[in-house]
């Protein structure tokens, strides 16, 4: 379990003394929301709630709400259409919002090469688009105040699941000490009623 957050203890977590983001952590958020098509307008309480594990950073922790605000803020303000164009495009449809991430996103992993800097397309790239996904448009206090409502659900219920490690993201050496994370994550899952199934959140590809 994290001790530090970037350049914050957990205790300064709670103080409005200002996060200095690492190089190495901004290039796993961007590519952990290429992978969930997440953007500045499609914030989605349950991907930010995984997106905080696969950090490495416990949602059980009493600062996790002041935690998820300021990963909330910094999706919001580095991963939008104008700063990663032309990785993504975003369409806003009333109080939604579909987001259309290009293919060439889906190679974007903790073992290649993708540099944050430098998001154009490789050479050759036919243009592909994925999937589109289309959200309801969260503002940042509403979408952390959904995340919290699951914390809740995950502390006040028992809920069983057949998540795996290899669901949850959590390493196999941690996966013993993360029972919590486990909980929140299936009623995470309940509570959204996913029909899906993830890859492994180490973000490894």
């Amino acid at each position: 379990m994290a001790t530090k957050f970037e350049n914050l203890s957990p205790q300064e977590v709670l103080t409005s003394k200002a996060i200095r983001w690492t190089r190495p952590t901004g290039r796993r958020i961007i590519i952990f929301c290429a992978r969930h098509q997440l953007s500045q307008n499609t914030l989605d309480p349950y991907l930010l709630g995984r997106l905080m594990v696969s950090l490495g950073w416990s949602i059980e922790m009493p600062a996790y709400k002041h935690l998820a605000k300021r990963v909330a803020r910094y999706i919001t303000a580095h991963v939008t259409a104008d700063k990663l164009s032309p990785a993504f495009s975003e369409t806003k449809h009333g109080s939604s919002y579909t987001v259309t991430w290009r293919s060439y996103t889906e190679h974007w992993n903790e073992n290649s090469e993708f540099d944050p800097d430098s998001i154009d397309p490789p050479p050759g790239d036919d243009g592909s688009v994925r999937e589109p996904v289309t959200r309801e448009y969260l503002t940042l206090e509403k979408c952390v105040d959904q995340l919290a409502q699951m914390r809740m659900n995950a502390s006040s219920n028992a809920y069983s699941c057949s998540f795996s490690k290899h669901d949850t993201g959590i390493s196999s050496t941690a996966y013993s000490s993360n029972s919590w994370h486990i909980q929140y994550l299936c009623t995470a899952y309940s509570f959204r009623n996913r029909q899906e199934r993830y890859a492994d959140e180490r973000l490894q590809g």
